[in-house]
């Protein structure tokens, strides 16, 4: 699951710029100056948001406690979590390290294809802990 989220979330952020950079280019005045330039994606977050997806999918009603103080439960913490990288996908901002958000969600969707394999019974939990 890691690996295979690791992979989406790649697959995912590729393809997000490069649908950004065909918009920003077909808007441009310039036609081809001024677009933004795709940036690489290096990291373990979507492979990461793979495992925390599907164990907020097994485990909705547990309490997470957000920043160590505010209790949650995991569905609502997984939502917020989720809305946070499609907010920050759509709005296409750039902060100082960059943001995946987009790899970010392509791991999620790892975990979340993983969950209903699960729950389907075509992947077996054996000897996983």
């Amino acid at each position: 699951m890691y690996v295979a989220g690791g992979i989406m979330g790649s697959l995912a952020h590729c393809l997000w710029s490069y649908y950004q950079q065909r918009l920003a280019r077909s808007k441009s005045p310039y036609h081809g100056f001024g677009y933004p330039v795709s940036r690489g994606a290096l990291g373990a977050s979507a492979a990461v948001n793979a495992i925390v997806m599907f164990d907020i999918l097994l485990f909705p009603t547990r309490t997470i406690l957000l920043y160590g103080i505010i209790p949650l439960p995991a569905a609502l913490l997984g939502l917020l979590w989720f809305w946070n990288d499609v907010g920050g996908a759509l709005s296409g901002s750039n902060s100082f390290p960059s943001i995946a958000y987009a790899g970010h969600l392509g791991g999620a969707a790892v975990g979340v294809s993983f969950w209903l394999a699960f729950r389907r019974g075509r992947l077996s939990p054996r000897n996983w802990w």
